[in-house]
């Protein structure tokens, strides 16, 4: 699901086709993404009327649980986001980039190369995500939610409860997978370009800050998507679904940062070797006090000195995103709970 499109000057280049329309349209991401899920959900009510006229399962009626519309509003509120959080992370890779671009050694051509770099989709990737988490959501939508039993493997409605989940998996992992493997890029090109010092991080923020955004970028899509899973009734997993939550957002605030962490931790030893040398040739050749004391100082500072650019507030706000996370499967597990009693109350 792409096409290619051609800037001025410019040789081809392929891109989804969710951005190539947001970028066509040049309105605001969260414009196209709230067109994207009023689209679902008018196609959603068109399918079902028209099944419902051929005297299928109606949309209205017994033959379609009472959670339906919640269900098709959910999925609409992924399907949107999926397009518009990507187009959002790539205008913050794009600010990023430019951010850091003071601290990269590099000449105005190389850099200009290098933020195309950044900009750039990786289509095998992106469609090697895209297929597989369709082949998920198809997967998981047949054998493990027990509609093909309740719905039968026959009803219309199941054919388009697949098409809906497939879609809203597909659009997700990607704008997730695109995030992360641009990170990776970001990581690499401050490896091998970034001029770092230990005593002052400051020139480094731009990296936790991707680092969280990215995060972010996850945290609402498993908010929208743990409302799903409390809709299809699958609350025992919740607490897997958790782990797997945090461990996503730490590798979203960590992964633009390894390679700057990197050059810091190298950077660091050799100072602190440089330190340990200029200490024991201060001691032979019995230096003044102010000056050892000055060495040993330095010593301390460098050996307290930070090797990844975080400080307590990317620590604390990454926290809040990590909680938010996982309380959003709670509160899917809560919805789920609230199905259960509207659904079949007791007696």
């Amino acid at each position: 699901m792409g096409s290619p499109t051609s800037a001025a000057g410019a040789t081809s280049e392929w891109r989804p086709w969710s951005q190539t329309w947001i970028d066509r349209l040049a309105i605001a991401p969260a414009w196209c993404g709230l067109g994207l899920a009023l689209a679902h959900i008018l196609s959603s009510v068109l399918f079902h009327a028209a099944i419902d006229a051929t005297g299928s399962a109606s949309p209205l009626g017994g033959g379609m649980p009472s959670d339906a519309l919640l269900s098709t509003l959910v999925y609409a509120l992924l399907i949107g986001y999926g397009a518009a959080g990507l187009a959002y992370a790539r205008r913050g890779h794009a600010v990023a980039f430019d951010d850091l671009r003071p601290i990269l050694s590099a000449s105005e051509t190389e850099l200009d190369a290098a933020r195309r770099e950044i900009q750039r989709f990786d289509a095998t990737w992106l469609r090697t995500v895209g297929i597989g988490a369709a082949a998920i959501a198809t997967f998981a939508t047949l054998f493990t939610t027990g509609l093909t039993e309740d719905l039968g493997s026959r009803n219309p409605r199941l054919i388009w409860i697949v098409w809906q989940n497939v879609l809203g998996f597909w659009l997700v992992s990607r704008a997730v997978a695109h995030d992360l493997g641009v990170s990776r890029r970001i990581s690499r090109l401050t490896q091998q370009r970034a001029e770092v010092e230990l005593l002052d991080q400051s020139r480094l923020a731009p990296l936790a800050r991707r680092g969280l955004q990215s995060g972010l970028l996850i945290v609402v899509g498993v908010s929208i998507f743990s409302l799903v899973y409390g809709l299809e009734h699958l609350s025992p997993a919740v607490p897997l679904f958790q782990v797997l939550t945090i461990g996503m957002v730490g590798l979203a605030l960590l992964l633009p940062s390894v390679g700057v962490h990197r050059r810091l931790r190298h950077a660091k030893r050799e100072e602190l070797a440089r330190l340990g040398e200029e200490l024991r040739a201060a001691k032979e050749g019995s230096a003044d006090t102010a000056r050892l004391a000055a060495l040993l100082t330095l010593r301390q500072y460098t050996q307290s000195a930070r090797e990844w650019p975080f400080d307590l507030g990317t620590l604390g706000r990454f926290s809040l995103y990590a909680g938010i996370g996982v309380g959003s499967w709670l509160g899917g597990a809560l919805v789920e709970r609230i199905l259960d009693l509207v659904i079949s109350p007791g007696p």
